[in-house]
């Protein structure tokens, strides 16, 4: 069993394992890009559009 299998099964498992890590860049990377593409829509909404 993994250590994803572990954790989406309520185990006890390892933060440290290098697919978990890589889940969490790319979670974290598409965060960011969906704020900055959210505020510039609000912006684009508003009016002030800096295009």
């Amino acid at each position: 069993m993994t250590e994803k299998e572990k954790m989406e099964s309520g185990a006890l498992y390892s933060p440290a394992d290098k697919e978990l890590l890589n889940d969490r860049i790319k979670a974290k990377k598409l965060c960011s890009e969906f704020k900055l593409r959210s505020s510039t829509i609000s912006r684009k909404e508003k009016g002030s559009s800096t295009d």
